[in-house]
């Protein structure tokens, strides 16, 4: 195929929506593609310093590049996936290089990514009557073999306690101005859908500023994967649960029911209090206070995203007991949205939690019934986080239950 077709593609390309609302990755490709016509080798030095304005790039240090070509590729996926469907040929750039190349639709295998999907509280309520119409299926096709396993939600999986998954999360989105140098994440318990933001857009946006939806998740996809991950685990143990949202919450359900707790930390609700009757501090800002045994701060936590497009998130973890039951709590919370799912992850796996439960071994030296573990979540959005412990508190519950409001001694 002629060079001079990638040009003509990519002409097209940059007229959609997709690549209108970021000069960044219009320039990119743009870039990328004149610089494979002419045939000129593409480093990752060369498009920091032309891209980026970075002379003094050392990749061994900074992932910026690497991150937009990653993303890149994503958009490139999401345009042959809607506006470039019919398309013969595509752009595509492999693994391990720069180089823009033009080949057939057809041979190009596109790994379908996450879509996004927004959903309201109502929306929630019936993916829980979804999920639990497919129990009763699958358990119909179930044969006798034991599927559960052991992971940190076998307590759940296993009971016959009724389960509630509360989901916390909001709407979010991006605006870039041209007088200021930082891109800002709004989030804002109003705008819910893209007709919600497109109206608030309309109405109060700056003129000078360019909004965009946030990298597709809107941070409501969150949810869904969440959501997604737990029905698979239910399944396989002929389990089911009912979603709510965090609004919703009770702490009376803890007593007869047991509780897992999903979302961001100023977007979980009442459910938060858990956090602060114990060793944390969390008073609606993007930070975490740490107490020492006779409560006074010693440690303070605070997200970042870095320049390189890096991001590091604090997820915490708690586990509560309920009454007489047998009931528990296990939540679930981050300072930013990101934290969670990695973490989820460490629970829902069984070597996850086995490598996490090692973990707690060693630093406490018994296994606590209920804890609260603080994890650093440390990556690039949208590509698998490493998560590390940074903290491991062991709760005793001697002769009282949890209540709302109650204290619970700590080893």
């Amino acid at each position: 195929m002629e060079l001079k077709d990638i040009r003509s593609q990519v002409d097209v390309i940059l007229e959609t929506d997709l690549f209108k609302s970021s000069n960044t990755y219009a320039n990119l490709l743009r870039f990328l593609a004149e610089a494979s016509i002419e045939g000129t080798p593409l480093k990752e030095v060369v498009i920091a310093k032309k891209i980026f304005g970075k002379k003094d790039y050392n990749p061994s240090d900074d992932t910026q590049v690497r991150v937009y070509i990653h993303r890149l590729r994503k958009k490139l996926d999401l345009f042959y996936e809607k506006e470039g469907r019919l398309c013969k040929n595509r752009l595509f750039i492999p693994k391990g290089s720069y180089t823009l190349e033009l080949r057939n639709n057809n041979q190009v295998s596109i790994k379908k990514g996450k879509r996004p999907l927004h959903l309201t509280l109502a929306s929630l309520v019936i993916l829980g009557v979804v999920s639990a119409g497919l129990f009763l299926f699958f358990s119909l096709k179930n044969d006798s073999t034991d599927l559960r396993s052991v992971n940190g939600l076998s307590e759940f999986t296993e009971s016959d306690l009724g389960v509630y998954v509360f989901l916390g999360d909001y709407f979010m989105y991006r605006e870039e101005h041209p007088r200021y140098p930082s891109i800002r994440f709004v989030r804002n318990g109003e705008i819910t859908n893209p007709k919600t933001f497109n109206h608030y857009v309309k109405l109060y946006g700056d003129p000078e500023a360019e909004y965009s939806l946030f990298n597709h998740p809107s941070v409501s996809f969150r949810s869904i994967e969440w959501t997604k991950t737990l029905m698979e685990l239910f399944l396989k143990a002929g389990r089911n649960f009912e979603i709510k949202g965090c609004l919703e919450f009770d702490p009376l359900l803890a007593n007869n029911h047991h509780v897992l707790i999903l979302g961001q930390l100023n977007e979980i609700g009442t459910a938060v209090s858990y956090f602060k009757n114990y060793r944390y501090e969390f008073n609606g800002g993007p930070q975490l206070v740490f107490k020492d045994s006779l409560g006074h701060a010693s440690e303070h936590y605070i997200p970042q995203w870095n320049t390189d497009q890096t991001i590091k998130d604090y997820c915490l973890v708690g586990k509560y007991p309920g009454n007489e039951t047998g009931a528990a709590t296990l939540v679930i919370g981050s300072l930013w949205e990101i934290g969670v799912s990695p973490v989820l992850e460490h629970f829902t796996s069984e070597h996850g939690y086995s490598d996490l439960m090692a973990a707690v071994q060693k630093q406490l030296g018994h296994i606590p019934e209920y804890y609260e573990i603080l994890f650093e979540v440390r990556g690039i959005d949208n590509i698998p986080m490493e998560t590390k412990v940074i903290q491991i508190s062991g709760l005793n519950r001697q002769n009282a239950e949890w209540a709302y409001g109650q204290k619970t001694a700590i080893d």
